[in-house]
């Protein structure tokens, strides 16, 4: 890697870190990852057990609440603090998944599309236009209802609908690309259509697929506790955070602190992505490179 390009990169660190928001997000998905990880025997209590005893204490700190169940417990007395922490990791490895699933095959059919041109080109695009039609929650939900609830059903259903976008944001890019002077310079050379694009174009396109995953892991997350919302998701015993949000539907007065914290868990981790992704455009924008150079500039003169 050249000088010029590690500067570059320090200098879209700086940029990154700048912003507190970023930093905050990051903080965020970094507890939520180690949540997923989290062995589920070191966890208080088991996540699937319920306690009928022990059914809607509130939180540790107001009056009724025990410090053995921290967050509360939920309806049929199972604790909200483990059953939030496994319910990470089910969210993430669903989510995440999905992503790569629709990053696959959405930047396989964006940058072939870019690239080719013409009747390809044509019949992609229409397919994307067709795909974006249809509003997405509506068409997971009719998919889900034909193929099944199970964990490998929801996630291809989840990827499979979620590639327009990359495709969409991917062939522009490429469009673009393919007219570059290094990439005639490839064709004039021999190249084949294949390496083109895998090592002349697609490395150029990291940085708009870098944020748009990141986005696309937000909308995921939302999707899939959405439709573990209504019981098209995760399925029980296995916990969920929108599932976990459905549960409390009933005990919105009884049992607020359910629906508090699951929910809130929710928005966090949907506004941290979305953070990270702003984040990440902004520090990798020209246009904010070329104003973050001026300004140090002018620093430097004053």
């Amino acid at each position: 890697m050249t000088d010029r390009g590690v500067s570059l990169r320090r200098a879209a660190l700086r940029r990154f870190l700048r912003r507190p928001s970023n930093l905050v997000s990051v903080v965020f998905l970094v507890l939520v990852v180690i949540a997923a990880l989290w062995p589920t025997s070191w966890l208080p209590h088991d996540p699937t057990a319920s306690d009928l005893a022990a059914r809607l204490r509130p939180p540790a700190w107001l009056d009724g609440g025990s410090w053995s169940y921290v967050l509360g417990t939920d309806n049929i007395g199972r604790d909200v603090f483990s059953r939030i922490v496994l319910g990470s990791r089910w969210s993430l490895v669903i989510s995440g998944t999905a992503v790569v699933i629709a990053a696959v095959l959405g930047i396989t059919a964006g940058v072939i599309a870019g690239y080719r041109g013409g009747w390809v080109d044509s019949i992609t695009m229409r397919a994307v236009d067709v795909q974006l039609a249809f509003p997405v929650i509506i068409l997971v939900i009719a998919v889900v209802g034909v193929v099944g609830t199970g964990i490998t059903q929801l996630i291809l259903v989840m990827g499979v609908t979620g590639w327009a976008q990359y495709a969409r944001i991917v062939r522009g890019s490429t469009l673009s690309i393919r007219n570059q002077d290094y990439v005639e310079a490839a064709v004039a050379q021999g190249a084949s259509a294949w390496r083109i694009m895998t090592r002349d174009i697609l490395p150029n396109l990291a940085s708009e697929i870098i944020v748009l995953t990141s986005f696309n892991m937000a909308r995921l997350l939302l999707l899939e506790s959405g439709l573990s919302f209504l019981g098209l998701g995760i399925q029980p015993p296995r916990p969920s955070w929108g599932g976990m949000v459905g549960d409390a539907r009933d005990y919105l007065q009884s049992g607020w602190w359910i629906l508090a914290f699951a929910g809130g868990t929710i928005a966090l981790a949907v506004l941290s992505f979305n953070f990270l992704g702003d984040g990440i455009r902004d520090a990798l924008d020209p246009r904010t490179r070329h104003v973050g150079t001026a300004q140090s500039a002018e620093e430097a003169a004053s």
